[in-house]
C-alpha cells in the first residue's frame, strides 16, 4: 500500500512540475506590462514622450506584447522578407535593422520607432 502512495505522489509532483514548466507569464491578465521583465524600448517620431515597449515571447507562434500611450496590445509573428514582422489587426510591428516602422491603432497612423 505505501508503494501505491509513492507511485502516487510522483505522478502528482510530475504534473505539477509540468504544468509550472508550460505556464506563461504574458497570459495573466493580472500582471502589468512593467512587471513582466525586461522591455525594449523605442522613441517614436523623434518625441521623447511617445515611448513603444515590447517584449517578446517564444512558442508557437512567436508572439509580443508592446505598448504604446497606455495602450497594450499583444501580436503574432509574420512573414517578413527582411527584419522581424508581427501583426495583429490593424497594428504591425516591423523591426529592419534597428528600426521599427509601427503601423498602430484604428484607424492606424504610422510611426518610425528607433531604440531610445
Amino acid at each position: 500500500m505505501e508503494r501505491f502512495n509513492v507511485s502516487r505522489l510522483c505522478v502528482v509532483l510530475l504534473t505539477l512540475t509540468t504544468l509550472a514548466a508550460c505556464s506563461d507569464e504574458s497570459s495573466s491578465p493580472n500582471v502589468s506590462f512593467d512587471e513582466m521583465g525586461d522591455a525594449f524600448t523605442f522613441v517614436c517620431n523623434d518625441d521623447p514622450s511617445d515611448l513603444l515597449k515590447v517584449r517578446y515571447f517564444s512558442g508557437e507562434p512567436s508572439r509580443m506584447r508592446a505598448e504604446r500611450q497606455g495602450e497594450v496590445v499583444e501580436l503574432t509573428v509574420a512573414m517578413s522578407g527582411s527584419g522581424a514582422r508581427y501583426v495583429n489587426g490593424t497594428t504591425s510591428y516591423w523591426e529592419h535593422q534597428g528600426e521599427v516602422t509601427l503601423e498602430w491603432g484604428d484607424p492606424p497612423t504610422t510611426a518610425i520607432c528607433k531604440p531610445q
